[in-house]
């Protein structure tokens, strides 16, 4: 049966989900909430738009206490993500969104403004792209009394086992285009104006044959990697290890293949084969994943 075709019952899942890493998943349309949600997300992801920098779409603050509320009308986890960093007159950008912190169940962040400014740590999820490298990383900020950090993508299994065996409150990046460079520089439209919020834009190194997508918005440049990452055969190791998180991130990702990627991952929660989950994916929407820095440690 087609990945597509299989649906997950949130509300018959919820009573063991406690004690299973909690599978989350970036939304980028207030229409996606239900199919996602159907497809296996625990959790979705919202980006605040005056607050991400990237290819992936934001929501201003109605559209995300709308999105809050309809998720969990629905039995779903609801995340705010503000993943860039803010200048001292937009402090009041920051505070607008921690009033979300009352409807929402945490928020995703890259500012330490955050941590000086918020009423409620305990739901701060600190976000700092490929920073969070080690456990000792990870426990530092987690000292601060929030309630999480996410793990750099760009670790090796054996790294990322470790951090996971001496850090709590972990979350795991697991499938998708992942951030490999941030600019507050407007590297592309210093050249070309059109340019600018285009996301068909691709950079070909002069050494390798892979094209990382490229994207400029108002607040920078993003370049991301060239392969989709892809930890099928993982999930499992990490759910076992503690994660308290597996997101899935969506930036150039479509509707059908975001909830295909969620059934992929749940059912592979739920028991199934990754290879046949892998195989089933690279059917539907081509072979440009790989494992990431998984078996080969990036480039320093």
């Amino acid at each position: 049966m087609p990945l597509r075709d299989v649906k997950y019952n949130a509300q018959a899942f919820r009573d063991t989900i406690h004690a299973m890493s909690v599978l989350s998943a970036e939304c980028e349309k207030k229409e996606w909430i239900l199919p996602l949600m159907e497809a296996g997300c625990d959790e979705l992801i919202f980006a605040y738009s005056q607050g991400t920098c990237g290819a992936l779409r934001g929501f201003d603050l109605p559209e995300l206490r709308e999105c809050i509320a309809e998720a969990h009308a629905r039995g779903a986890k609801a995340v705010i993500s503000a993943g860039r960093l803010f200048h001292e007159n937009e402090m009041q950008l920051i505070d607008e969104v921690l009033s979300l912190l009352d409807e929402a169940d945490g928020l995703l962040f890259a500012d330490p403004a955050f941590i000086y400014r918020a009423q409620q740590k305990e739901k701060l999820i600190y976000d700092p792209l490929t920073l969070n490298t080690g456990s000792s990383d990870m426990n530092a900020w987690l000292s601060l009394g929030i309630g999480g950090a996410v793990i750099s993508p760009l670790l090796t299994i054996q790294e990322t086992m470790h951090v996971l065996a001496h850090c709590a409150q972990c979350t795991v990046p697991v499938h998708g285009y992942m951030k490999m460079s941030v600019s507050q520089r407007k590297l592309l439209s210093a050249y070309d104006v059109s340019w600018k919020y285009r996301n068909d834009l691709r950079l070909q190194e002069e050494k390798r044959n892979g094209s990382m997508p490229v994207f400029e918005d108002d607040y920078g440049t993003v370049i991301y990697t060239d392969e989709k990452l892809q930890s099928l055969k993982y999930i499992k190791e990490f759910e076992e290890a503690g994660a308290q998180r597996l997101m899935i991130c969506s930036a150039y990702l479509d509707q059908d293949e975001i909830c295909s990627t969620v059934r992929a991952y749940r059912s592979v929660l739920h028991g199934t084969d990754p290879l046949s989950a892998l195989q089933s994916l690279q059917e539907e929407y081509g072979s440009t994943f790989g494992e990431g820095y998984y078996e080969q440690p990036t480039i320093l």
